[in-house]
């Protein structure tokens, strides 16, 4: 049994299908993944694994684990109406909440994480923090002003942990990477480039032969971010583009035999890449 339906949970239940295990997913939300994806991926992930022989059910809360004989493992999992789903493992996979108690300690601005500026530098102006606690300013192109996310990313803790190196040796250089992000589930790939937060129009790439998948975000006309399936020349593009500023227009894009690199465009009059991207 596996509770969540995100990055963890389907990995995991990726990887003991492929054992040979029976296994079923229970997520409390609405859809598969729905931090970290849009409601095309979401769906097509959902279809996907149920199509690869997953047991998922949505909207589906868990009110109590219930006990073997001996009290000394686990024999099924209690729903609030009443049903007992077997199981013989349980995987719990629902997401963390960011440890700021030495942050409070020390007095330091904590809000979702420990409030850091572009430098990974905390409100005290001399401590740094980076990584999953780590609350700073969007690095995405085109961010609204005052805009502010935590990434639960390995890549995410490498750049910014150069950028708080950098502070602790006195070079000021803000974080300017682009957000990247990958799962592998059985055999879906899963890469992006990005955060879609804030979207206004969507762009789906299939390609069922192959078996690819993209759904391109834009906001006010800009490619703003990617979400790739088994499709890793569309995540590069994409990354490519945000991290140099440039574009990619949606009504070119959304022919799946075009590739990307290859009607990316120079960005709008007055307008460069962010400083330090790369």
């Amino acid at each position: 049994m596996i509770i969540g339906g995100g990055f963890i949970g389907l990995e995991a239940a990726s990887s003991l299908q492929k054992l040979g295990k029976n296994v079923r997913v229970l997520e409390h939300g609405p859809r598969l993944v729905g931090r970290a994806v849009g409601e095309d991926t979401a769906d097509y992930f959902l279809r996907a694994h149920r199509e690869r022989g997953l047991d998922i059910r949505l909207g589906t809360t868990v009110q109590r684990f219930v006990p073997d004989a001996d009290g000394q493992s686990v024999a099924g999992v209690e729903l609030p109406d009443g049903t007992v789903l077997p199981a013989q493992i349980v995987i719990i996979g629902i997401g963390v909440i960011p440890n700021t108690d030495l942050a409070e300690q020390l007095g330091l601005d904590v809000d979702n994480g420990i409030v850091v500026d572009r430098y990974a530098v905390a409100s005290d102006g001399t401590t740094v923090a980076v990584g999953d606690c780590a609350n700073m300013p969007n690095p995405v192109p085109g961010s609204a002003p005052g805009e502010r996310i935590r990434l639960e990313s390995v890549n995410n803790a490498v750049e910014q942990a150069k950028v708080a190196a950098y502070s602790l040796t006195g070079r000021r250089e803000e974080y300017a990477g682009i957000p990247w992000f990958w799962s592998n589930q059985a055999d879906l790939k899963l890469q992006i480039a990005g955060l879609c937060t804030g979207h206004d129009q969507t762009v789906t790439r299939r390609d069922d032969e192959r078996g690819k998948f993209t759904v391109l975000y834009y906001r006010a006309g800009r490619i703003i971010a990617a979400d790739c399936v088994n499709a890793p020349l569309d995540f590069m593009a994409v990354k490519s583009a945000l991290a140099s500023g440039r574009n990619i227009p949606a009504a070119e894009a959304a022919d799946p035999a075009t590739a990307l690199k290859t009607i990316t465009t120079d960005s709008p009059r007055g307008t460069q890449p962010p400083e330090g991207a790369r």
